[in-house]
């Protein structure tokens, strides 16, 4: 018998089996499946179904031989000969060789027979991963499955459930108690998805109740985000529209589901469902709201961050127009002159620098960006041209009721950031409402000029903020297009407040003011640009002689005089509009600006010297408890007594006042209550002041010198994207200087800063917000290109609209610009240049022009300077 069951010594063998083995198919015809001669006599008797089987097994047997001639060439590797001269065994070319075989069943594979034989093995492809999905799947299913520090005790977390459901019975319109209880799921055990589908049930039954509610709404939606797809989240909008038109909530997700999804957006795409959007909202009679305006404000806030300048420039000048005076009047028209050939001779400049093609398309792209931001006609770039009909979908008219604030969105989406920047402006705005409206830092630089006192601030935490300005910008006044843009917003800014309602006059001169004073303060290179200051102080004074009754604007300006070193003048300005006032304090009708008059002219006199002045602000606070001017008060101890009982008397109604009310807060319905600091907080710090240094009274000043992760914990908790950024500038400077001391090292302090942004990153309230991001794909620039990918990649999957961030990934991965820019015109994001027109640039320069020079390598480090540092 031989080795194999394919081969035989006999030739003669093959001949006789050949016709027993038709009924079966051949690979399956071994000796280890065969059984007794009499057995498969008695088997060959089966009926006719089992042989049409069979025989149709027999024919699929036969085609799949066909296919496989190719595998049989590879298998016959042995060295035999094909007329069968080897004596151990020889070819079987039939396929039938082998003893009385029966038939069988029709198997998938042949039976293994215990000989193994070389087959080629087959290549697996391997699937393509789009951008980062499914690379941290694993990481993220541990994530779930682990129970965090504030994970309650099963007991715990069933004894608070129960108070829940008992407090809901009673109050079953309490939304702040139905979002306590959600929230209170994710102390509980289980995984992220589990906690999710927990919650939505409870607002469920929450909405069942209270089916009006904003809050209940917005949450529900940003769980449905967290956890289902984007066509999931915008079909649960249109479904919330259909219950509930009236609500904001559904509108408002019906853009994010379009704006926030990867795969979806795209710059027209986006502007296309605002235009639903704001169709939508005036169909329905919601165009007088502010829910109608907070959409606006998204729109431009989305076309800045595109950088869709030109459209962003348009949409505010029209809507302006069609506001205060009539369609086609061009009272908001600005017009400026761009320095083309002082841009031409830079860009030259940039291209006969001998950088890399990366280096190049990122400076042009820079350069451009700076002073490319109002459409024109005669340009060869077709996109700076743009007609009204181009933006005619998102133009619709406002009630009267929101005049005031339409300017305020005109002029913050212009990087004028709103001053004083306190809680109520923020909010007033609509900026608080928007997570992602942080890209830049003309906000956060605010932080130095809210609420000084006689303190003076330490702001070196704010000096890495020239790091993160974006084009076009005002405040780096030696970079190319800054005073463009100032000139463009300023000339806006008089606009607004030539056309405005009368009442809003005064406000809109205090907020000017302060920004020319914000610009010099903040102004990165001021020794360069001597005149800065007297140009802004010319302009002050021309506006003081044309409003002398203006009292915001009297003060602003002495404030502007003592920033710039004039002091003297300062203190004159000040007794100048307390002279103003001739009526008691208490009769007067401006209230508000009177007590701000006299906090604001108290704090500068302790400030500049707290022990010499202290006998003139008592002076000066007594003669603000009796209405009675400075000159006519002579400081004495009864008098003194005097004024203490009136002004405690005054506070006790502004308290008591508070609480009939029971709302701590007005509310908010001009402009005037959020420009001009309210009486309450002016006169309470003119009677902590006054108790202070006739008294020494001062409760409540202790110093707490909490922990970090305290304090880091609180900011988390107020759920504010710019208290967060705040928190990262501070936590930066912390570390620094615990390296200076040699506290920590320069590696531990780089990782305890990438890791607190990380922890930001994932915070829903965060995940969203720009800046936080560029700080995030900023602190990876030492670490490893796949670490800088993967940061990249997720920030573009949460903000894929945000330009800055390419920009910022362009400059620490250049191998990967060609993916970059390709991203960049898949969203149709706005390009000055593309690499083609670069290519088209460089070759019309000679080789030899292009070399390096000392004066051009310092150019082109100005032109940049803006950008991220490399790695």
């Amino acid at each position: 018998m031989s080795l194999f069951p394919a081969y035989s010594q006999d030739k003669e063998e093959d001949d006789n089996t050949k016709k027993e083995n038709l009924a079966g198919p051949s690979w399956l015809n071994y000796p280890c499946n065969a059984l007794s001669e009499q057995k498969a006599i008695s088997l060959s008797t089966s009926s006719e179904s089992e042989k049409c089987h069979a025989q149709q097994d027999s024919k699929d047997d036969q085609k799949r031989k066909q296919k496989k001639k190719s595998l049989k060439k590879t298998k016959r590797q042995h060295s035999v000969s094909d007329n069968g001269s080897n004596k151990l065994f020889i070819l079987d070319t039939e396929g039938n060789s082998g003893g009385n075989l029966v038939k069988q069943v029709k198997l998938t594979k042949p039976v293994y027979t215990g000989s193994r034989t070389s087959q080629p093995k087959k290549k697996r492809r391997k699937k393509s991963k789009r951008y980062f999905s499914g690379m941290n799947n694993k990481n993220e299913e541990m994530e779930d499955l682990q129970s965090s520090s504030s994970t309650l005790e099963v007991d715990e977390f069933l004894k608070r459930t129960e108070e829940f459901n008992k407090k809901l019975r009673l109050e079953p319109n309490n939304t702040s108690l139905w979002l306590e209880y959600v929230r209170l799921q994710d102390h509980g055990v289980g995984t992220k998805i589990g906690k999710s589908e927990k919650k939505l049930s409870i607002l469920r039954r929450a909405l069942e109740e209270n089916g009006e509610s904003e809050e209940l709404l917005n949450e529900q939606m940003t769980i449905y985000e967290t956890i289902y797809p984007f066509e999931k989240v915008s079909s649960e909008a249109r479904s919330l529209l259909t219950k509930y038109p009236h609500n904001p909530v559904g509108w408002r997700w019906l853009i994010q589901a379009t704006q926030c999804s990867l795969s979806k957006m795209t710059a027209p795409g986006v502007i296309q469902a605002y235009e639903h959007v704001l169709e939508g909202m005036h169909r329905i009679r919601h165009h007088n709201t502010p829910a109608f305006l907070d959409n606006i404000l998204r729109c431009m806030m989305f076309l800045r961050q595109a950088g869709l300048w030109e459209q962003l420039w348009l949409l505010i000048e029209l809507y302006l127009e069609l506001t205060y005076t009539t369609a086609g009047s061009g009272a908001f028209k600005v017009n400026i002159e761009i320095p083309e050939q002082e841009i031409q001779s830079l860009e030259d400049t940039v291209l006969t620098s001998g950088l890399t093609l990366g280096a190049l398309w990122l400076r042009i792209e820079h350069l451009r960006e700076c002073v490319h931001f109002i459409p024109t006609i005669d340009s060869p770039d077709p996109q700076r041209t743009v007609f009204v009909d181009d933006l005619s979908g998102l133009l619709f008219p406002l009630g009267s009721g929101t005049y005031s604030r339409l300017m305020c969105l005109a002029l913050v989406t212009l990087k004028v950031p709103p001053l004083p920047m306190t809680e109520a402006f923020y909010q007033y705005v609509g900026l608080k409402t928007i997570p992602w409206s942080l890209d830049s830092v003309e906000i956060s630089l605010t932080a130095n000029m809210v609420n000084k006192g006689i303190m003076n601030l330490d702001s070196r935490y704010l000096e890495a903020c020239q790091e993160l300005l974006i084009g076009p910008q005002y405040l780096n006044r030696g970079r190319i297009g800054a005073q463009e843009f100032l000139e463009g917003v300023d000339k806006l800014f008089n606009c607004c407040i030539n056309n405005c309602a009368q009442e809003d006059v005064p406000s809109l001169l205090a907020w000017q003011v302060r920004w020319w004073s914000y610009i010099f303060q903040h102004s990165f290179n001021a020794s360069q640009d001597l005149d800065l200051s007297k140009q802004f102080r010319t302009k002050a004074k021309a506006l003081l002689k044309k409003h002398r009754q203006c009292l915001p604007l009297y003060t602003e300006y002495a404030l502007y005089e003592a920033q710039v070193g004039n002091l003297e003048v300062s203190l004159k300005v000040f007794e100048t509009a307390l002279e103003l006032q001739q009526p008691p304090l208490i009769a007067g009708r401006d209230r508000r600006d009177i007590c701000a008059l006299y906090k604001e002219y108290v704090e500068l006199l302790l400030r500049n010297n707290f022990v010499t002045n202290r006998d003139k602000v008592i002076k000066v606070l007594t003669a603000m408890s009796f209405g009675e001017p400075i000159k006519n008060i002579v400081p004495n101890e009864d008098l003194t007594e005097r004024a203490l009982e009136r002004l405690s008397h005054i506070t006790t109604e502004i308290v008591r006042e508070f609480k009939e009310n029971d709302n701590m807060t007005e509310e908010i319905t001009a402009l005037r209550q959020v420009a001009i600091v309210s009486e309450p907080v002016s006169w309470l710090s003119c009677n902590a002041w006054f108790l202070y240094i006739t008294k020494g009274v001062w409760k409540g000043c202790e110093v707490s010198r909490a922990r970090w992760q305290t304090i880091s914990s609180h900011v988390i908790s107020t759920k504010s994207p710019l208290a967060c950024v705040m928190l990262v500038f501070i936590f930066r400077t912390k570390l620094l200087s615990e390296q200076e001391q040699e506290l920590i090292t320069k590696e531990n302090a780089r990782q305890r800063i990438i890791n607190f942004l990380n922890r930001l990153t994932k915070e829903t309230f965060a995940e969203r917000c720009p800046l936080i991001w560029r700080l995030a794909l900023q602190s990876t620039s030492t670490l490893s290109m796949e670490e800088i990918k993967r940061t990249f990649f997720l920030a573009v999957e949460k903000c894929p609209w945000i330009k800055i961030l390419y920009y910022e990934a362009a400059k620490m991965l250049p191998e990967d610009l060609a993916q970059i820019q390709d991203l960049l015109v898949e969203k149709e994001l706005r390009l000055h240049i593309t690499p083609e027109e670069l290519e088209i640039l460089r070759e019309d320069f000679p080789e030899e022009n292009k070399i390096i020079s000392n004066d051009t390598v310092e150019e082109v480090k100005n032109l940049g300077a803006n950008l991220p540092e490399g790695r």
